[in-house]
């Protein structure tokens, strides 16, 4: 049986919503990035890369899985975002992502914006993994538990409405 996932905000629209708490957030990024992790294993091993000499056709495979990796994270979250308000680890722990100030859904360019942060963030040559990072700790320093990625495009992860049934 499928779990059945809230389609309102947590909050009425026009209302301040309420940041979610941090360790759901955790949760559904720990999720997401599973999900996410599972299909770039599969692009690598069926272009057949070795763990072991890597050759430049090979470290060209490389790069061509990472940067696919990369689009459809960018891909998955941006849809997942601004279509249903939630991505599939938001949803399985009752979380949404709204707009600030006011709850109202995230248009498709904050939602693109929101997406792109940490992406971008990870390609910096050097500290890419850190910068990384970086945008989803400041969510631990920050009032409203806002991301960077949420500081910049607008956003907050709420806890999603309950649904009567």
């Amino acid at each position: 049986m499928m779990p059945e996932f809230p389609t309102e905000p947590a909050n009425q629209v026009g209302a301040s919503p309420q940041p979610a708490p941090l360790p759901k957030r955790i949760g559904a990024f720990l999720i997401d990035q599973v999900l996410l992790f599972g299909v770039v294993i599969g692009l690598t091993v069926a272009t057949g890369i070795d763990a072991g000499e890597v050759t430049d056709a090979e470290a060209n495979a490389v790069l061509a899985v990472s940067l696919i990796g990369v689009a459809l994270s960018i891909t998955y979250h941006t849809v997942s975002i601004a279509r249903f308000g939630r991505t599939l680890g938001k949803g399985l722990l009752g979380l949404r992502v709204v707009a600030m100030p006011d709850g109202r859904p995230v248009a498709w360019s904050y939602a693109a914006l929101r997406a792109l942060v940490p992406s971008a963030a990870v390609l910096l040559p050097v500290v890419g993994n850190l910068a990384g990072l970086a945008v989803y700790l400041w969510a631990v320093f920050d009032k409203r538990r806002q991301g960077l990625h949420d500081k910049l495009a607008g956003t907050l992860v709420v806890a999603a409405a309950r649904s009567a049934s």
